[in-house]
């Protein structure tokens, strides 16, 4: 986290974001739009100070910030409250009242699709893992092995661990608003090795990172991991600070182009499994990926109206001056 470029998390798994810092400002509201409006706001008056930026973003609704750090300064703002929080904003006082019957039915409408999407992500992950275990078959043991052995000796050729231990976990990937949307290239950062493993159905990503997880334990080496949103027990991506090294994982689902040493699933792969045994799979896959999809795009139609009338309410000049206040209680 030391660079002074914006960067980018879905929510720690841990909800611990408030352990970096030791001013730690709660937005106190009921709407999550005006206190997701604040944030937006403070961080665009922050944008021109040189200081490190860590971004948590909603694991839903990936264009809301739900909070806002910034360790040099000791200063962090969220829109939910925990045991660290020293200070509150009340947010109330800077929306007009309204009826909420003026939105019941989009707030219906929002929650039936609610539902539907989980119904949809459930039948892909389900027949993604079924995917997953079929291709598992299709690994050339003797092949990987060798290769997992070369791989993790010259990852750890030379662990010089001088900071204490600790493992951070977060989420950089979610199943959401956008569909499946991963912010995987923003992980890099001068790393002298970036690996990025193309392993469309976890034929080998799962085992190789397991295993460099639990090196890095072994050696006391500090780690950040970053879980799969849909299925937390996987580690996606993996950043080993002390040895400069960032792992990146692509997938069926989350696929991002990140530049780096490509490791290919066909390196270790026996071929054994033909089109016409998955053609069946894939092609259902792709129905459920584009009726997610399409559901995704009128539930942000629908958001983006709920949203323009929650702005109308906003009342501008008391919005305005917190946003400077905070602003000045921040940098002097």
């Amino acid at each position: 986290m030391n660079f002074y470029v914006k960067r980018l998390f879905l929510n720690p798994c841990n909800n611990s974001q408030n352990n970096f810092t030791h001013k730690n400002i709660y937005l106190k509201s009921n709407n999550n739009y005006i206190k997701n409006k604040f944030i937006n706001a403070l961080s665009n008056k922050f944008y021109n100070i040189k200081t490190n930026y860590i971004y948590f973003h909603d694991d839903f609704k990936t264009n809301y910030i739900n909070a806002l750090l910034m360790p040099e300064l000791n200063f962090s703002i969220s829109s939910f409250n925990d045991e660290n929080s020293s200070h509150m904003i009340d947010l109330n006082s800077t929306i007009k009242n309204y009826s909420e019957d003026n939105i019941k039915n989009l707030k219906d409408n929002i929650s039936s699709m609610h539902k539907d999407f989980s119904n949809i992500i459930c039948k892909i992950n389900e027949l993604f893992s079924s995917i997953c275990k079929n291709h598992s078959l299709n690994l050339n043991k003797d092949k990987f092995y060798d290769f997992k052995y070369y791989f993790i000796n010259h990852i750890f050729k030379n662990p010089t661990e001088k900071t204490p231990f600790k493992i951070s976990e977060y989420l950089i990937s979610s199943v959401g608003i956008e569909g499946f949307k991963t912010f995987s290239n923003y992980l890099p950062h001068d790393e002298n090795k970036v690996f990025v493993i193309n392993d469309d159905f976890n034929i080998f990503k799962p085992l190789l990172l397991n295993e460099i997880f639990n090196k890095a334990m072994d050696l006391n080496i500090s780690v950040e991991i970053y879980r799969n949103p849909l299925n937390k027990k996987i580690i996606d991506h993996i950043k080993i600070p002390s040895l400069n090294v960032c792992i990146i994982s692509n997938n069926f689902l989350f696929n991002e182009k990140v530049p780096g040493v490509q490791i290919n699933s066909e390196d270790f792969s026996l071929n054994k499994i033909s089109f016409k045994e998955t053609k069946h799979d894939y092609e259902n896959i792709t129905l459920l990926i584009k009726d997610l999809n399409l559901l995704c795009t009128t539930l942000r139609k629908n958001y983006n109206e709920l949203y323009k009338f929650f702005d109308d309410y906003v009342i501008e000049n008391k919005f305005n001056d917190l946003v400077f206040n905070t602003l000045k209680n921040v940098i002097r």
